[in-house]
């Protein structure tokens, strides 16, 4: 991915006022093109219309599910960049969930609510998203083995060969796919530093 030239956001939700809070969050970033679609049937299309280099969605639509389209995006023959960076942001604070966005191929996971600050970080985590992307028959996106000690020098990459190489080590369930740095649960915004969706409805712009 060439990140010296401007990039393109495709934003998928039905809530406006968090697509122009995006818009107003990445003013005069390099990721600095946002596009939006309302409706889920809408992204493929726009996808194929136009480069995007990193696809934003929004678990607040009623009819299709956001970790659905995620692995639609990711497997489907139709898609036309399987390897598109994916934030994912959930709606519904449930660690299942959480681990269900992962395993679907998305980049980042982030849980709602959140700071701008924290939606910054992952949107720019993932358009720089170095690790290796998987195709296989039960996944499709980047790798999702996630060390949690950084002093691990072994070959072996999963939270149970780090476990049974240095006891006792507190390391990820195997279970769960998505490291502590990925999924956060981020409290409600503080007084210093309001919402992306509060900064959107009382800007000028």
């Amino acid at each position: 991915m060439n990140t010296t030239e401007p990039a393109s956001v495709l934003c998928v939700a039905t809530d406006n006022a968090f697509v122009d809070g995006v818009k107003l969050l990445l003013d005069g970033s390099s990721i600095n093109q946002v596009q939006s679609v309302s409706d889920l049937d809408d992204v493929l299309a726009a996808m194929t219309s136009g480069a995007v280099n990193l696809l934003l969605i929004k678990d607040d639509f009623p009819k299709l599910d956001a970790v659905t389209l995620c692995k639609t995006v990711r497997t489907s023959p139709d898609s036309p960049n399987i390897r598109v960076p994916i934030v994912l942001i959930c709606t519904d604070r449930n660690l299942q969930r959480t681990v269900d966005a992962s395993n679907a191929g998305a980049n980042e996971v982030l849980l709602y609510p959140f700071t701008e600050s924290k939606l910054s970080t992952r949107l720019w985590a993932a358009y720089h998203d170095h690790r290796e992307f998987i195709e296989c028959e039960f996944y499709v996106g980047p790798d999702r083995r996630s060390l949690r000690n950084s002093n691990y020098g072994g070959t072996l990459r999963r939270a149970e060969d780090v476990k049974a190489a240095e006891e006792p080590q507190d390391v990820e369930s195997p279970d769960v796919l998505v490291s502590d740095e990925r999924v956060v649960a981020t409290a409600a915004p503080g007084p210093y530093e309001r919402s992306l969706m509060e900064r959107a409805k009382y800007s000028d712009g």
